[in-house]
């Protein structure tokens, strides 16, 4: 082999590295918060665990475990991989987990993996963004399950008395697996009025239609730093396991994969295929 071949094979090689490394840094999505479960101890509690990125506290639990399970969504564009969390036994009314992200001020998308067992119709859960506030509070917006006949996904601002909520046509079926993006945002006065529930969507570049849609001027919060999930009345045997929470600014992160303008042309077409298994 001539020095030249051998040289302009080096230097494509190291080119292809650098190009390779430069689209993978590129294609690295962002998130505000996020926390996949993978890097806790099995069957351990979760309260006081620091594992995931972007947030500014601890967890703080109760009745929530971290488990041995493996969630994904069912159209296989998010993957679970081999941990969640798990919240269980009879409670009246509980903040079962709640954490908190730095402060974001616009468009805000949560994302969960989220699966129920045991539920009834009395049976509720509620996923909570808010400014610091909890539980059944005018100063938050939600998505989840309802306690209405067999507990159709909501979308809800507010608190359940003055506030809105709005069913989706979708059941929470128990033992089902379903992706879901709730999107957050500020109405014409620069608060938070208005919730947007995604189930199960499958294209990371198309937003489309919600399957349901709350408005109201109840909150007066101008900003979101707190996740929570608030569950009602579940009782004996009942579970609410949950996986990949995502807090970002836009709808692509919300799947985990970068936003269109962070993709080179072909990239791009490649983020849309349905992620394997881990």
């Amino acid at each position: 082999m001539s020095q030249w071949s051998f040289s302009h094979r080096a230097t494509r090689a190291v080119a292809g590295f650098a190009l390779a490394l430069a689209l993978a840094v590129i294609a690295t999505p962002a998130h505000a918060a996020y926390d996949g479960f993978e890097t806790y101890t099995s069957g351990a509690s979760l309260n006081g665990q620091n594992g995931g990125v972007g947030w500014t506290s601890a967890w703080t639990t109760s009745a929530t475990t971290t488990q041995s399970v493996m969630l994904d969504d069912p159209n296989g564009r998010v993957d679970g991989g081999a941990q969640a969390a798990r919240v269980t036994g009879a409670t009246a009314d509980i903040v079962a987990m709640r954490r908190d992200f730095t402060a974001m001020t616009g468009t805000v998308y949560l994302s969960v993996l989220i699966t129920v067992h045991g539920f009834d119709n009395g049976d509720f859960l509620a996923l909570t963004l808010s400014d610091g506030a909890v539980s059944n509070d005018p100063q938050t917006l939600s998505i989840g399950y309802r306690n209405n006949p067999n507990n159709p996904l909501f979308a809800r601002v507010g608190d359940s008395g003055s506030g809105n909520t709005i069913n989706s046509l979708t059941l929470g079926s128990n033992d089902v697996t379903f992706f879901l993006i709730g999107k957050f945002s500020l109405d014409g006065s620069n608060q938070y009025g208005h919730t947007d529930l995604f189930i199960n969507p499958t294209n990371p570049y198309l937003e489309g239609t919600p399957d349901a849609s709350a408005t109201s001027t109840q909150p007066s919060i101008t900003k979101m730093t707190r996740f929570s999930l608030r569950a009602f009345n579940l009782e004996a045997g009942d579970t609410i396991t949950v996986d990949e929470i995502r807090i970002t600014d836009n709808y692509a992160e919300a799947f985990g994969v970068p936003t269109p303008a962070a993709l080179p042309a072909g990239l791009a077409l490649l983020a849309m295929l349905p992620r394997r298994r881990r």
